[in-house]
């Protein structure tokens, strides 16, 4: 009967590190692939202010001395790396009467 147990016990580690290991891997896998596609995707310039809702407006954009862009590739250990990220939110309110 123990011996029984220790086989169960050895089969149910091995697949809980086996499905460690296969989660780990596809989160590399896959979030990793998106993030690369998405920092990479030079698209960002051709977004627009527009919301779901057609009362707020959204941007966000980095200022730098070569003008306003939705993205940015800059040497962090530069000494004068100027960079700012802008903020834009618009909402209009209305009065109920």
């Amino acid at each position: 009967m123990q011996e029984k147990t220790k086989k169960i016990s050895l089969l149910n580690k091995f697949i809980i590190v086996m499905l460690v290991i296969s989660l780990t891997m596809t989160n590399f896998l896959i979030v990793g692939e998106n993030l690369v596609t998405y920092a990479a995707d030079a698209l960002l310039d051709n977004q627009t202010e527009a919301t779901i809702n057609k009362n707020v407006k959204f941007d966000t954009y980095f200022e730098s001395d070569n003008g306003n862009t939705h993205y940015l590739i800059s040497d962090v250990n530069s000494s004068n790396s100027n960079m700012k990220v802008k903020l834009n939110v618009a909402a209009r309110i209305f009065k109920r009467c």
